[in-house]
């Protein structure tokens, strides 16, 4: 029996709390904050189980992955430059990118023999980006949450 067992409870987050960002020029400044989480996983599990003559065998392989990602950006209670001396751009951004690829296999061979393969995979994620009770002066504001999910998973029973 093949056993595989992924939990993913990462946690990326930038803050700006209780800040106040000044700026020396008007129109100068590039004022950027990011939260990044960058997840590959590759999660592999084989099993196999043979019978001899009239034998029995039986073989098995179970994968259990759980991605469970928060990734945030928060300006809260804050003050980005001033009317008169703003940034030229402020940009807050939430980036996840989610690559997975899990794979399970089993394998019988003989009379009597069987295999059983058993893939279970969830995903839970969350990408904020959020401001509070901020003010934020700058020629152009961006405010982005992205998320890239690549998740692939294969599943072969009698693989030989």
């Amino acid at each position: 029996m093949g056993i595989g067992v992924v939990n993913d409870d990462s946690d990326t987050r930038a803050n700006v709390i209780n800040s106040i960002i000044k700026h020396n020029e008007n129109g100068t400044a590039v004022d950027s904050v990011t939260a990044l989480n960058d997840t590959y996983l590759l999660t592999e599990v084989a099993d196999a189980a043979a019978a001899i003559s009239i034998g029995a065998g039986a073989s098995g392989s179970i994968t259990v992955n759980n991605m469970d990602n928060m990734v945030m950006t928060t300006i809260q209670n804050s003050t980005v430059g001033t009317a008169d001396k703003q940034a030229a751009s402020f940009t807050a951004s939430a980036n996840n990118s989610l690559s997975t690829k899990f794979a399970t296999a089993t394998g019988a061979g003989g009379l009597g023999a069987a295999a059983i393969g058993i893939g279970v995979t969830t995903v839970d994620t969350s990408v904020v980006t959020g401001v509070d009770n901020s003010r934020i002066y700058a020629n152009s504001i961006n405010l982005l949450a992205n998320e890239d999910r690549d998740v692939t998973q294969y599943g072969c029973s009698r693989c030989y």
